[in-house]
């Protein structure tokens, strides 16, 4: 079994910051409301904003594979498929601290 990446509590926050919602907010000082990270590998995603896209969810956020971070859109279901080894799933850092800002955990990775 593999964790739950998006739970009632999540979802409330996805639907409180949609798309744009942070536009005018500096980069390093957006609110995270998600971290998706690899725990088999490279690959974190920092989530700002989310839009419901049919039974899907388009989530905007900085990502990066190991090679620095951008800014862009992730489908939550792409995150959901991948699959590594031994059945490893991404996952949700659940010790993300409240009102945590983009500029706090970026700095906290050896990518900036």
């Amino acid at each position: 079994m593999y964790q739950k990446l998006l739970t009632k509590e999540v979802e409330a926050l996805f639907e409180k910051y949609p798309y744009r919602s942070q536009e005018k907010v500096p980069n390093m000082e957006k609110k995270v409301l998600v971290k998706f990270f690899n725990p088999w590998g490279a690959g974190t995603w920092i989530i700002c904003e989310a839009e419901k896209e049919g039974d899907d969810w388009c989530l905007w956020g900085y990502c990066s594979l190991g090679y620095g971070y951008e800014f862009g859109p992730v489908m939550l279901s792409e995150l959901t498929a991948y699959q590594g080894p031994a059945g490893l799933r991404i996952e949700r850092d659940m010790y993300l601290k409240k009102n945590c800002k983009v500029g706090d955990l970026i700095k906290e990775s050896d990518l900036m």
